[in-house]
């Protein structure tokens, strides 16, 4: 990726409303159609400490936090009725070996919040899927919980390297839906 032709505006990075419902519709036909755009976050939030901590660093909205520092960052959630969401992230970093090394933090993330995901401190289960040189990919589940209606829910989640950007959607569709999305990301960022 050539971060000088990508957007000047992180918040131009991510997908507006219709073209991520496009995406979303191509992918999987009657999925759910995503009809709010919260403002572009461009700065990553940084996790409280905790057992929260170790699975906060690979969920969308945290993992650019820390070192190495990103050169660009956006985070943008969509939402839709029934509690439908998708979460697009992109950080861009100073050079393609800082994005890989920032990568190489998030695949070792993984496997750890899995583990701490067994215990009680969790309330969610993650469950890694494709991890590759380029690719990590997870499902988390939350755990059933009494108290709450709805019973339980999922979301799938891609990171994807591309060049000095890493790419992040998490989404409570469908892992099709959110490679497509990952795809249609790394495309506008040339």
């Amino acid at each position: 990726m050539d971060t000088t032709t990508a957007p000047t505006d992180p918040a131009g990075l991510t997908l507006p409303i219709d073209a991520l419902n496009r995406v979303v519709q191509q992918a999987n036909p009657g999925a759910a159609e995503f009809d709010s755009l919260d403002p572009a976050e461009t700065t990553p939030r940084v996790p409280d400490p905790g057992p929260m901590a170790v699975c906060d660093s690979v969920n969308t909205l945290y993992f650019a936090a820390g070192d190495p520092a990103t050169t660009k960052y956006v985070s943008q959630w969509a939402g839709a009725p029934q509690q439908h969401s998708v979460s697009q992230a992109i950080a861009v970093y100073d050079s393609a070996a800082t994005a890989s090394q920032k990568f190489g933090q998030l695949t070792a993330g993984v496997p750890e919040c899995a583990k701490a995901s067994a215990g009680h401190d969790i309330p969610f289960t993650v469950t890694p899927g494709g991890i590759g040189s380029d690719v990590v990919r997870f499902t988390q589940k939350r755990k059933p919980n009494p108290s709450l209606s709805g019973g339980s829910s999922g979301y799938a989640t891609e990171y994807r390297l591309t060049g000095s950007a890493i790419v992040g959607v998490s989404s409570t569709e469908s892992a099709a839906v959110v490679t497509a999305v990952v795809d249609k990301l790394v495309d506008k960022l040339g």
